[in-house]
């Protein structure tokens, strides 16, 4: 019976808990930032399943939503009709963990 005690509790020996990360997006990155007009989505291959790509304004409401297409390696989102100013990029495939980062928006 393999136990430990922590803090004067019993408990058993579990070992260590992992994440696997299984995602259609494992590495991306994005230019120009700042943004004026466009925003390019650069991927490190195709996409391997649909993935949503949502701009979220700093008071947490999603202000554009963009689905990227399975297979393509790049994508350009307008942005010239949002206003000045922080905006966190959310790229999420089914299934996988979100992959998010921040970027300016210019005049």
């Amino acid at each position: 019976n393999a136990h430990h005690i922590t803090q004067g509790f019993h408990q058993p020996y579990v070992g260590t808990v992992g994440l696997h990360e299984n995602s259609a997006v494992t590495d991306y990155q994005i230019w120009p930032n700042p943004a004026q007009d466009l925003l390019h989505i650069g991927f490190g291959g195709p996409l391997t399943a649909n993935t949503t790509i949502m701009l979220i304004g700093l008071d947490g409401r999603t202000v554009l939503s963009h689905t990227a297409r399975c297979g393509i390696a790049t994508t350009v989102i307008p942005v010239s009709d949002l206003a000045s100013g922080s905006y966190v990029l959310c790229i999420q495939a089914p299934g996988s963990i979100a992959h998010t980062q921040r970027f300016m928006k210019t005049l």
